[in-house]
Protein backbone atom coordinates (compact mmCIF):
# COMPACT_ATOMS: atom_id res chain seq x y z
CA UNK A 1 0.00 0.00 0.00
CA UNK A 2 1.25 3.54 -0.75
CA UNK A 3 2.68 6.14 1.98
CA UNK A 4 1.32 9.49 2.18
CA UNK A 5 3.05 11.78 4.54
CA UNK A 6 2.88 14.92 5.74
CA UNK A 7 5.20 17.27 5.89
CA UNK A 8 6.80 21.23 6.39
CA UNK A 9 5.60 22.92 3.41
CA UNK A 10 6.81 25.96 2.25
CA UNK A 11 4.31 28.39 1.29
CA UNK A 12 3.50 31.79 0.46
CA UNK A 13 2.00 34.38 2.86
CA UNK A 14 -1.82 34.64 2.38
CA UNK A 15 -1.69 38.17 0.12
CA UNK A 16 1.43 37.11 -2.02
CA UNK A 17 -0.51 33.47 -3.09
CA UNK A 18 -2.20 34.82 -5.95
CA UNK A 19 0.44 36.85 -7.71
CA UNK A 20 3.54 33.73 -7.25
CA UNK A 21 1.08 31.06 -8.23
CA UNK A 22 1.77 30.22 -12.26
CA UNK A 23 0.97 27.59 -14.53
CA UNK A 24 3.35 24.22 -14.44
CA UNK A 25 6.91 24.76 -15.65
CA UNK A 26 6.05 22.64 -18.63
CA UNK A 27 2.72 23.55 -19.75
CA UNK A 28 4.44 27.27 -20.97
CA UNK A 29 7.19 28.08 -23.73
CA UNK A 30 9.87 30.10 -22.48
CA UNK A 31 8.61 33.46 -23.96
CA UNK A 32 5.73 32.96 -22.54
CA UNK A 33 7.24 32.81 -19.25
CA UNK A 34 9.25 35.83 -19.82
CA UNK A 35 6.28 37.34 -21.04
CA UNK A 36 4.55 36.82 -17.19
CA UNK A 37 7.70 38.19 -15.62
CA UNK A 38 7.36 41.32 -17.27
CA UNK A 39 4.26 41.09 -15.97
CA UNK A 40 4.60 39.81 -12.48
CA UNK A 41 8.05 40.02 -10.59
CA UNK A 42 6.55 37.06 -8.00
CA UNK A 43 5.55 34.78 -10.98
CA UNK A 44 6.29 31.22 -9.84
CA UNK A 45 7.96 30.69 -12.76
CA UNK A 46 11.12 32.58 -11.50
CA UNK A 47 11.35 29.03 -10.19
CA UNK A 48 10.36 26.50 -11.88
CA UNK A 49 11.71 28.03 -14.84
CA UNK A 50 14.78 30.34 -14.06
CA UNK A 51 16.30 30.73 -17.58
CA UNK A 52 13.72 33.90 -17.33
CA UNK A 53 16.51 35.53 -15.23
CA UNK A 54 18.93 35.65 -17.88
CA UNK A 55 19.06 36.93 -21.81
CA UNK A 56 17.29 34.97 -24.26
CA UNK A 57 19.63 32.04 -25.81
CA UNK A 58 21.45 30.99 -22.44
CA UNK A 59 21.82 27.61 -22.19
CA UNK A 60 18.52 26.56 -20.08
CA UNK A 61 20.48 23.40 -18.93
CA UNK A 62 23.33 25.23 -17.29
CA UNK A 63 24.13 24.98 -13.90
CA UNK A 64 23.63 28.77 -13.53
CA UNK A 65 20.51 28.30 -14.28
CA UNK A 66 19.55 26.03 -11.72
CA UNK A 67 21.27 27.76 -8.76
CA UNK A 68 19.18 30.69 -9.73
CA UNK A 69 16.16 28.95 -8.73
CA UNK A 70 17.97 28.01 -5.63
CA UNK A 71 18.55 31.54 -4.79
CA UNK A 72 14.98 32.54 -5.24
CA UNK A 73 13.60 30.43 -2.90
CA UNK A 74 16.05 31.65 -0.90
CA UNK A 75 15.23 35.21 -1.78
CA UNK A 76 11.35 34.53 -1.34
CA UNK A 77 11.98 33.35 2.33
CA UNK A 78 14.19 36.52 3.23
CA UNK A 79 12.03 39.08 1.98
CA UNK A 80 8.96 36.74 3.41
CA UNK A 81 6.98 36.25 0.35
CA UNK A 82 7.55 32.53 1.94
CA UNK A 83 7.43 30.92 4.80
CA UNK A 84 7.36 27.26 6.01
CA UNK A 85 5.08 25.89 8.40
CA UNK A 86 6.67 24.90 11.64
CA UNK A 87 5.18 21.16 11.91
CA UNK A 88 4.39 18.78 9.43
CA UNK A 89 1.04 18.79 7.78
CA UNK A 90 -1.51 17.03 5.29
CA UNK A 91 -2.75 19.94 2.89
CA UNK A 92 -6.57 20.08 1.26
CA UNK A 93 -6.24 21.70 -1.85
CA UNK A 94 -9.52 22.47 -4.16
CA UNK A 95 -9.73 23.60 -7.46
CA UNK A 96 -13.08 24.54 -9.20
CA UNK A 97 -13.79 25.53 -12.95
CA UNK A 98 -16.68 25.94 -14.47
CA UNK A 99 -18.62 22.94 -13.62
CA UNK A 100 -15.28 20.98 -12.36
CA UNK A 101 -14.32 20.62 -8.85
CA UNK A 102 -11.19 18.61 -7.96
CA UNK A 103 -10.41 18.13 -4.43
CA UNK A 104 -6.88 16.69 -3.13
CA UNK A 105 -4.82 15.19 -0.84
CA UNK A 106 -1.28 17.36 -0.56
CA UNK A 107 1.55 14.99 1.04
CA UNK A 108 4.92 13.53 0.35
CA UNK A 109 4.71 10.17 -1.09
CA UNK A 110 7.47 7.30 -1.45
CA UNK A 111 10.53 6.92 -4.13
CA UNK A 112 10.50 3.34 -3.39
CA UNK A 113 6.94 3.15 -3.73
CA UNK A 114 7.44 4.61 -6.90
CA UNK A 115 10.51 2.40 -7.98
CA UNK A 116 7.86 -0.97 -6.68
CA UNK A 117 5.14 0.43 -8.84
CA UNK A 118 2.53 1.11 -6.16
CA UNK A 119 2.70 4.71 -7.54
CA UNK A 120 1.63 3.25 -11.05
CA UNK A 121 2.94 5.13 -14.87
CA UNK A 122 1.38 5.23 -18.22
CA UNK A 123 3.94 7.19 -19.89
CA UNK A 124 7.34 6.63 -21.08
CA UNK A 125 9.82 9.54 -19.99
CA UNK A 126 12.24 11.63 -22.12
CA UNK A 127 15.89 11.58 -21.10
CA UNK A 128 16.67 15.16 -21.09
CA UNK A 129 13.58 16.41 -19.66
CA UNK A 130 14.11 14.04 -16.42
CA UNK A 131 18.44 15.31 -16.51
CA UNK A 132 16.57 18.87 -16.68
CA UNK A 133 14.06 18.25 -13.56
CA UNK A 134 17.19 15.99 -11.79
CA UNK A 135 19.15 18.94 -11.81
CA UNK A 136 16.64 21.73 -10.82
CA UNK A 137 15.93 19.56 -7.39
CA UNK A 138 19.21 18.66 -6.84
CA UNK A 139 20.55 22.28 -7.57
CA UNK A 140 17.26 23.82 -6.16
CA UNK A 141 17.00 21.56 -3.07
CA UNK A 142 13.50 21.25 -3.56
CA UNK A 143 10.49 19.80 -5.12
CA UNK A 144 9.12 22.71 -6.92
CA UNK A 145 5.88 21.32 -8.34
CA UNK A 146 3.33 18.55 -7.70
CA UNK A 147 3.16 15.28 -9.25
CA UNK A 148 -0.90 14.92 -10.04
CA UNK A 149 -2.10 11.76 -8.95
CA UNK A 150 -5.11 9.78 -8.97
CA UNK A 151 -6.77 6.99 -7.13
CA UNK A 152 -9.94 5.23 -7.00
CA UNK A 153 -12.61 6.39 -5.01
CA UNK A 154 -12.65 5.60 -1.61
CA UNK A 155 -15.87 7.34 0.43
CA UNK A 156 -14.95 7.38 3.83
CA UNK A 157 -11.69 9.21 2.68
CA UNK A 158 -14.08 11.68 0.78
CA UNK A 159 -16.19 12.01 3.76
CA UNK A 160 -13.30 12.75 5.75
CA UNK A 161 -11.50 15.74 4.01
CA UNK A 162 -15.46 16.72 2.81
CA UNK A 163 -16.29 17.09 6.93
CA UNK A 164 -12.89 18.52 7.72
CA UNK A 165 -13.10 21.44 4.71
CA UNK A 166 -16.61 22.23 6.15
CA UNK A 167 -15.39 22.81 9.50
CA UNK A 168 -12.40 24.58 9.08
CA UNK A 169 -11.02 28.03 7.62
CA UNK A 170 -8.97 27.64 4.64
CA UNK A 171 -5.79 29.46 4.18
CA UNK A 172 -6.03 30.38 0.89
CA UNK A 173 -8.96 30.99 -1.70
CA UNK A 174 -8.82 33.28 -5.08
CA UNK A 175 -9.37 33.28 -8.60
CA UNK A 176 -6.36 33.05 -10.87
CA UNK A 177 -5.71 34.60 -14.52
CA UNK A 178 -7.13 31.05 -15.75
CA UNK A 179 -10.60 31.19 -14.29
CA UNK A 180 -9.54 28.54 -11.67
CA UNK A 181 -10.54 28.59 -8.16
CA UNK A 182 -8.13 27.65 -5.45
CA UNK A 183 -8.38 26.71 -2.43
CA UNK A 184 -6.26 25.61 0.62
CA UNK A 185 -6.78 24.44 4.02
CA UNK A 186 -4.35 22.60 6.40
CA UNK A 187 -4.93 19.94 8.42
CA UNK A 188 -3.33 20.44 11.83
CA UNK A 189 -5.44 17.83 13.70
CA UNK A 190 -3.05 15.03 14.46
CA UNK A 191 -5.90 12.34 14.89
CA UNK A 192 -7.22 13.27 11.69
CA UNK A 193 -3.79 12.64 9.80
CA UNK A 194 -3.57 9.51 11.44
CA UNK A 195 -7.02 8.61 10.38
CA UNK A 196 -5.94 9.81 6.71
CA UNK A 197 -2.68 7.60 6.61
CA UNK A 198 -4.63 4.58 7.96
CA UNK A 199 -7.05 4.60 5.07
CA UNK A 200 -3.80 4.64 2.15
CA UNK A 201 -2.25 2.24 4.30
CA UNK A 202 -4.90 -0.82 4.43
CA UNK A 203 -7.31 0.26 1.34
CA UNK A 204 -5.23 2.35 -1.69
CA UNK A 205 -3.63 -0.45 -3.38
CA UNK A 206 -1.83 2.04 -5.90
CA UNK A 207 -1.69 5.88 -6.57
CA UNK A 208 -1.50 6.46 -10.33
CA UNK A 209 0.37 9.55 -12.34
CA UNK A 210 -2.41 11.51 -14.03
CA UNK A 211 0.00 14.15 -15.02
CA UNK A 212 3.94 14.77 -14.05
CA UNK A 213 5.68 11.29 -14.93
CA UNK A 214 8.99 13.44 -15.10
CA UNK A 215 9.01 15.12 -12.22
CA UNK A 216 8.06 12.03 -10.44
CA UNK A 217 11.16 10.21 -12.73
CA UNK A 218 13.40 12.78 -11.72
CA UNK A 219 12.36 12.41 -7.91
CA UNK A 220 13.44 8.53 -7.87
CA UNK A 221 16.80 9.32 -9.94
CA UNK A 222 17.56 12.03 -7.46
CA UNK A 223 17.05 10.00 -4.30
CA UNK A 224 19.89 7.35 -5.68
CA UNK A 225 22.02 10.34 -6.79
CA UNK A 226 21.80 11.44 -2.86
CA UNK A 227 21.76 8.28 -1.40
CA UNK A 228 24.91 7.67 -2.65
CA UNK A 229 26.65 10.86 -2.07
CA UNK A 230 25.16 10.13 1.78
CA UNK A 231 27.21 7.48 3.72
CA UNK A 232 24.93 7.45 6.75
CA UNK A 233 21.93 6.90 4.44
CA UNK A 234 18.95 5.56 6.21
CA UNK A 235 15.76 5.90 4.29
CA UNK A 236 14.08 8.46 6.10
CA UNK A 237 15.88 11.26 4.50
CA UNK A 238 13.56 13.78 3.16
CA UNK A 239 15.05 13.26 -0.48
CA UNK A 240 13.05 9.99 -0.37
CA UNK A 241 9.78 11.26 -0.59
CA UNK A 242 8.31 13.36 -3.28
CA UNK A 243 5.67 16.02 -3.21
CA UNK A 244 2.27 15.15 -4.63
CA UNK A 245 -1.58 16.02 -4.80
CA UNK A 246 -3.77 12.80 -4.81
CA UNK A 247 -7.21 13.12 -6.36
CA UNK A 248 -10.42 10.71 -6.20
CA UNK A 249 -10.63 9.40 -9.54
CA UNK A 250 -14.24 10.46 -10.11
CA UNK A 251 -13.58 14.12 -9.47
CA UNK A 252 -11.07 14.28 -12.41
CA UNK A 253 -11.50 15.88 -15.44
CA UNK A 254 -9.75 14.38 -18.61
CA UNK A 255 -10.44 16.31 -21.89
CA UNK A 256 -8.65 15.10 -25.44
CA UNK A 257 -5.91 15.67 -26.88
CA UNK A 258 -6.00 17.09 -30.21
CA UNK A 259 -3.87 17.21 -33.34
CA UNK A 260 -2.70 19.21 -36.05
CA UNK A 261 -0.75 18.10 -39.07
CA UNK A 262 0.84 18.92 -42.25
CA UNK A 263 0.42 17.07 -45.14
CA UNK A 264 0.41 17.59 -48.91
CA UNK A 265 -2.05 14.31 -49.42
CA UNK A 266 -5.52 15.60 -50.77
CA UNK A 267 -8.39 15.02 -48.80
CA UNK A 268 -9.88 12.67 -51.63
CA UNK A 269 -6.76 10.67 -51.61
CA UNK A 270 -7.30 10.35 -47.20
CA UNK A 271 -10.73 9.68 -47.69
CA UNK A 272 -9.85 6.71 -50.02
CA UNK A 273 -6.93 5.29 -47.86
CA UNK A 274 -9.35 5.16 -44.64
CA UNK A 275 -12.60 3.85 -46.21
CA UNK A 276 -11.72 0.28 -45.35
CA UNK A 277 -11.56 1.56 -41.64
CA UNK A 278 -14.06 4.11 -41.58
CA UNK A 279 -18.03 5.46 -41.86
CA UNK A 280 -17.12 9.20 -43.32
CA UNK A 281 -19.44 11.95 -43.94
CA UNK A 282 -19.46 15.82 -44.05
CA UNK A 283 -20.86 17.26 -40.53
CA UNK A 284 -21.70 20.36 -38.26
CA UNK A 285 -20.93 18.73 -35.15
CA UNK A 286 -17.56 20.51 -33.83
CA UNK A 287 -16.69 17.34 -31.30
CA UNK A 288 -17.07 13.24 -31.29
CA UNK A 289 -19.67 12.20 -29.23
CA UNK A 290 -18.36 9.20 -28.88
CA UNK A 291 -15.42 7.16 -28.49
CA UNK A 292 -14.55 5.57 -31.95
CA UNK A 293 -15.68 8.55 -33.33
CA UNK A 294 -12.89 11.95 -35.01
CA UNK A 295 -14.18 15.12 -36.00
CA UNK A 296 -11.44 16.14 -39.50
CA UNK A 297 -11.11 20.02 -40.55
CA UNK A 298 -9.53 20.83 -43.42
CA UNK A 299 -10.06 23.79 -46.15
CA UNK A 300 -13.30 24.70 -44.85
CA UNK A 301 -15.41 21.53 -44.77
CA UNK A 302 -15.81 19.54 -41.46
CA UNK A 303 -16.32 15.39 -42.09
CA UNK A 304 -17.24 12.95 -39.10
CA UNK A 305 -15.32 9.74 -38.93
CA UNK A 306 -16.48 6.42 -37.34
CA UNK A 307 -14.23 3.95 -37.17
CA UNK A 308 -15.80 0.75 -37.90
CA UNK A 309 -12.37 -1.87 -38.25
CA UNK A 310 -11.09 -4.53 -35.54
CA UNK A 311 -10.91 -3.78 -32.09
CA UNK A 312 -7.18 -4.70 -30.63
CA UNK A 313 -6.81 -6.64 -27.82
CA UNK A 314 -4.47 -4.45 -25.65
CA UNK A 315 -5.77 -1.67 -23.66
CA UNK A 316 -3.40 0.85 -25.10
CA UNK A 317 -3.92 0.26 -28.54
CA UNK A 318 -8.16 0.81 -28.17
CA UNK A 319 -7.25 4.20 -27.42
CA UNK A 320 -9.37 6.98 -29.84
CA UNK A 321 -4.97 8.38 -30.02
CA UNK A 322 -3.71 4.82 -30.92
CA UNK A 323 -6.43 3.72 -33.14
CA UNK A 324 -6.16 7.45 -35.32
CA UNK A 325 -2.00 7.02 -35.73
CA UNK A 326 -1.89 3.36 -36.91
CA UNK A 327 -4.80 3.81 -39.02
CA UNK A 328 -4.51 7.10 -40.73
CA UNK A 329 -1.51 9.22 -39.54
CA UNK A 330 0.59 6.59 -40.10
CA UNK A 331 -0.09 5.12 -43.11
CA UNK A 332 -2.05 7.82 -44.57
CA UNK A 333 -0.27 11.55 -43.59
CA UNK A 334 3.25 9.93 -43.06
CA UNK A 335 3.45 10.52 -39.25
CA UNK A 336 6.01 7.91 -38.27
CA UNK A 337 6.75 8.72 -34.69
CA UNK A 338 4.49 11.44 -33.61
CA UNK A 339 6.83 12.01 -30.42
CA UNK A 340 9.35 13.59 -32.79
CA UNK A 341 8.16 14.25 -36.28
CA UNK A 342 7.79 18.20 -37.05
CA UNK A 343 4.91 17.95 -38.84
CA UNK A 344 2.56 17.01 -36.31
CA UNK A 345 1.34 19.23 -33.30
CA UNK A 346 -1.09 18.50 -30.60
CA UNK A 347 -3.22 20.90 -28.82
CA UNK A 348 -5.09 20.47 -25.31
CA UNK A 349 -8.60 19.92 -25.07
CA UNK A 350 -8.98 23.03 -22.98
CA UNK A 351 -8.72 24.55 -26.84
CA UNK A 352 -12.23 24.70 -28.74
CA UNK A 353 -12.59 23.67 -32.58
CA UNK A 354 -12.35 27.12 -33.48
CA UNK A 355 -9.10 27.46 -32.57
CA UNK A 356 -8.29 24.39 -34.20
CA UNK A 357 -9.85 25.59 -37.45
CA UNK A 358 -7.97 28.94 -37.31
CA UNK A 359 -4.92 27.18 -37.22
CA UNK A 360 -5.95 25.39 -40.55
CA UNK A 361 -7.55 27.98 -42.00
CA UNK A 362 -4.17 30.28 -41.62
CA UNK A 363 -2.48 27.79 -43.47
CA UNK A 364 -0.34 27.09 -39.93
CA UNK A 365 -1.45 23.11 -40.55
CA UNK A 366 -3.51 21.23 -43.17
CA UNK A 367 -6.16 19.18 -41.12
CA UNK A 368 -7.23 19.00 -37.74
CA UNK A 369 -8.26 16.11 -35.94
CA UNK A 370 -10.59 16.45 -32.88
CA UNK A 371 -10.93 13.01 -30.32
CA UNK A 372 -12.65 11.85 -28.25
CA UNK A 373 -11.47 11.82 -24.37
CA UNK A 374 -9.22 9.06 -22.80
CA UNK A 375 -11.43 8.01 -19.77
CA UNK A 376 -9.85 7.84 -16.42
CA UNK A 377 -10.67 3.75 -15.98
CA UNK A 378 -8.86 3.54 -19.55
CA UNK A 379 -5.60 5.14 -17.71
CA UNK A 380 -6.21 2.79 -14.74
CA UNK A 381 -6.29 -0.54 -16.78
CA UNK A 382 -3.43 0.40 -19.49
CA UNK A 383 -1.31 1.20 -15.50
CA UNK A 384 -2.30 -1.97 -14.39
CA UNK A 385 -1.10 -3.59 -16.95
CA UNK A 386 1.91 -2.09 -17.50
CA UNK A 387 1.46 -0.76 -21.21
CA UNK A 388 1.87 2.54 -22.13
CA UNK A 389 -0.26 5.20 -23.64
CA UNK A 390 0.67 6.86 -26.90
CA UNK A 391 2.23 10.71 -26.22
CA UNK A 392 -0.18 13.21 -25.46
CA UNK A 393 -3.29 10.92 -25.01
CA UNK A 394 -4.67 13.25 -22.03
CA UNK A 395 -5.57 16.94 -20.90
CA UNK A 396 -6.34 17.29 -17.35
CA UNK A 397 -8.22 20.40 -16.62
CA UNK A 398 -7.72 21.96 -14.60
CA UNK A 399 -3.91 22.39 -13.83
CA UNK A 400 -2.49 21.94 -10.46
CA UNK A 401 -0.95 25.21 -9.60
CA UNK A 402 2.61 25.41 -8.79
CA UNK A 403 4.13 28.10 -6.06
CA UNK A 404 1.37 27.19 -3.28
CA UNK A 405 3.45 24.61 -1.38
CA UNK A 406 6.87 23.32 -1.84
CA UNK A 407 8.83 20.79 -0.28
CA UNK A 408 12.63 21.50 0.97
CA UNK A 409 14.88 18.59 0.96
CA UNK A 410 16.54 19.28 4.07
CA UNK A 411 20.58 19.03 4.09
Amino acid sequence: MPIVKPFKAVRPKVEFAKKITSLPYDVISEKEAREELNKNPLTFFRIGRPEIHFPEGTDPYSEKIYQKGKETIQEFLEKKYFHQDEKEHFYIYREIKGNISQTGLVSLVSVEDYDQDLIKKHELTREEKEKDRVNHIVQTRAHAEPVFLAYPDHPELSFLIKTYIENHDCVYDFEDSQGVQNTLWIIEDAHIQFMIQSIFQSDIKALYIADGHHRAKASSLTAEILKKSNPNHTGNESYNYFMAVSFPSTQLEIMAYNRVVKSSVSIQDLIEKTAQNFEISETELKNPRNKGEFILYHQGKTYLFQYKGKIPVLVSEKLDVSILQKTLLDPVLGIKNPRTDKNIDFVGGIKSFDYLKKLVDSKEFDYAFLLYPTSINDLFQIADQNEIMPPKSTWFEPKLKSGLFLHLIEE
